[in-house]
């Protein structure tokens, strides 16, 4: 199998060959008294490591590499950084190292002494082509190894999220309004519909929505007029209206109008097509202002919920609406439970997460944590698999976690740095004790 660094440097760290008599190539014993913290820049591998050879303690860095000529291979020999290495740790040893002043620098390799158990298991991990590489060798942690872990990862994903909305504030000049709005507006869009929802929010500047926000039919024909669902004949007399009040508006502040042509409507239900996503896009962007307050002062999540569930009747015929046009057919524009529930775990969480990071108001990036306790999980192929396995997927907390275990982990087989990977990793032995 394909032996890396990685690999050597997770043997060292977890101490899994430090239970046996180890000697180093010239027959000196060994014994690691501390493996060293890992280094994850330049320099040796493992800092502050402390061992005893033959008797002698030494205290310093560590370094690892495949081949003992991997030193010279490296330019160590020339580096002064590596003057207090006091073990080289490799695969294999092919040739002697001298320090400066021509010392011989001890060498512990692994290559007769790593449990084949542990190889073969990384050797399956790695071939592994299944979207969960550990799936036919996966048992499950105990549960604090497992409650730790999602905890960091969901602290991981909120991370990820809080980057993602960083960028989207530096493009807005530092407008976190216009940042809830194209947050949004990615929800909205889904996958499916991402680029044309962000286009339509470049072409319709939030500003204006805000200035039109008080008359239904106003903000409900500037979303679809900018995005392009208003450029044919009607039949229907409210989508005639809309129609009126886009041609005067779209004048008034020189507006574009997309290509609906743009838009996927795929194989959805009507519940699910762009039309009536960007009409309920419309309902809540008219109401931004107050909803922000409300996610920024609300202690209890239900709030949320129930200024986000319409008492409006309202339904509109979408059957026009498609571009190629579709059978008389009329939708309610209120949002589903799901649909509240995707937006609070894409949406709200992370912008009041982000937000209390970046106003050091550890309060809301507390509230953000503590309301995902209270939303339900995710449905979705990933935490299907999730699922099967065994994980608890209860609670958007968790979903979040698994989700961002097969993003970053599975998908770039970074199993020596996943809890469960090194549980699997584990001699059995060591498992037990």
């Amino acid at each position: 199998m394909h032996i890396n660094e990685d690999l050597l440097q997770y043997v060292w760290q977890q101490k899994i060959l430090l239970k046996q008599p180890l000697q180093t190539n010239n027959g000196e014993k060994l014994q690691i008294i501390k493996p060293g913290e890992l280094n994850r820049n330049a320099g040796p591998d493992f800092f502050n490591a402390q061992i005893d050879c033959d008797g002698v303690f030494w205290a310093g860095n560590i370094e690892v590499h495949i081949k003992s000529s991997d030193w010279h291979k490296h330019g160590h020999s020339f580096d002064a950084a590596y003057d207090n290495v006091i073990l080289h740790v490799v695969w294999e040893h092919d040739q002697i190292i001298y320090t400066k002043t021509g010392e011989e620098i001890p060498t512990l390799s692994l290559k007769e002494i790593m449990p084949n158990t542990l190889l073969n298991t990384y050797a399956a991990l790695q071939k592994n082509q299944l979207n969960i590489a550990c799936k036919p060798l996966f048992n499950m942690p105990v549960p604090e190894i497992l409650y730790f872990w999602m905890e960091r990862l969901v602290a991981e994903r909120l991370e990820v999220k809080h980057q993602h909305i960083l960028s989207i504030l530096k493009e807005r000049n530092g407008h976190w309004e216009e940042v809830l709005y194209f947050l949004l507006a990615q929800t909205f869009g889904q996958k499916i519909n991402a680029m044309p929802f962000e286009m339509l929010c470049k072409n319709l500047p939030y500003e204006i929505i805000q200035k039109n926000c008080t008359q239904i039919s106003s903000y409900q024909s500037l979303v679809l007029g900018v995005a392009g669902f208003l450029n044919k004949p009607f039949q229907s007399q409210y989508h005639q209206v809309l129609q009126r009040e886009f041609l005067f508006l779209k004048n008034k502040y020189d507006l574009p109008s997309l290509d609906n042509s743009i838009w996927k409507f795929g194989r959805t239900r009507p519940a699910n097509f762009p039309s009536i996503r960007l009409l309920q896009f419309a309902e809540i962007i008219s109401q931004q202002r107050p909803l922000l307050q409300l996610l920024l002062t609300a202690q209890n999540i239900q709030d949320v919920y129930a200024f986000l569930t319409w008492n409006t009747k309202q339904t509109i015929e979408i059957g026009e609406l498609h571009p190629q046009g579709k059978a008389s057919h009329w939708e309610k524009i209120a949002l589903s439970k799901s649909m509240i529930d995707s937006l609070l775990i894409n949406v709200f969480v992370p912008y009041l997460f982000s937000f209390g990071k970046a106003t050091n108001k550890e309060d809301l990036w507390q509230k953000a944590l503590d309301w995902l306790e209270l939303v339900p999980g995710e449905n979705n192929h990933i935490v299907e698999e999730w699922k099967q396995l065994g994980l608890p997927v209860k609670k958007a907390k968790e979903t979040q976690a698994w989700i961002q275990l097969k993003n970053y982990y599975c998908t770039e087989k970074r199993c020596l740095k996943c809890a469960i990977g090194n549980h699997l990793l584990k001699p059995a032995k060591d498992m037990a004790s």
